[in-house]
């Protein structure tokens, strides 16, 4: 179970290109398409250092048992572009 999520979208120390991507909590593996959180857009300007996320505490996103649970961007978002994310929660016992 997620409680938790901090997702983070920035530009490198060079200006990178315009770039927007998506972020979502998927209930699974990497690909799937079951959305527990999202997804969201994330847009960065071509700007040296702009940094932009989401940071979301007091969730309860219940996953399916034996199932992983991903936070996944949409794809690469270019050269100079970093992306981070961490999550928070509570394994229930089964």
């Amino acid at each position: 179970m997620c409680t938790g999520l901090v997702v983070t979208f920035c530009a490198g120390p060079t200006a990178p290109s315009a770039a927007t991507v998506t972020v979502a909590v998927i209930d699974g593996a990497t690909g799937g398409s079951t959305y527990l959180w999202g997804p969201i857009r994330l847009a960065l300007p071509a700007v040296a250092g702009a940094v932009n996320g989401v940071a979301r505490a007091g969730l309860w996103l219940v996953g399916s048992v034996d199932t992983p649970m991903t936070i996944e961007f949409s794809g690469a978002s270019g050269v100079n572009t970093f992306q981070a994310v961490a999550m928070e929660g509570v394994t229930i016992p089964s």
